[in-house]
C-alpha cells in the first residue's frame, strides 16, 4: 500500500496560505485549496 501525503485546506478565511505552499513544498506534501465560490481565491 502507497503512503500518500496530501494537505487539505480550507481557505475562505486563511491569512496563511503562502506559509502552507512554502511547508508543502519543502515536505514534499501535496496541497488542496478547498473554497467557496462566493470567495474568491487572492493570492
Amino acid at each position: 500500500m502507497q503512503n500518500i501525503n496530501n494537505i487539505l485546506v480550507g481557505i475562505d478565511a486563511c491569512p496563511v496560505k503562502n506559509e502552507i505552499v512554502q511547508v508543502g513544498a519543502e515536505f514534499h506534501v501535496g496541497i488542496l485549496f478547498v473554497a467557496s465560490y462566493a470567495h474568491p481565491l487572492r493570492k
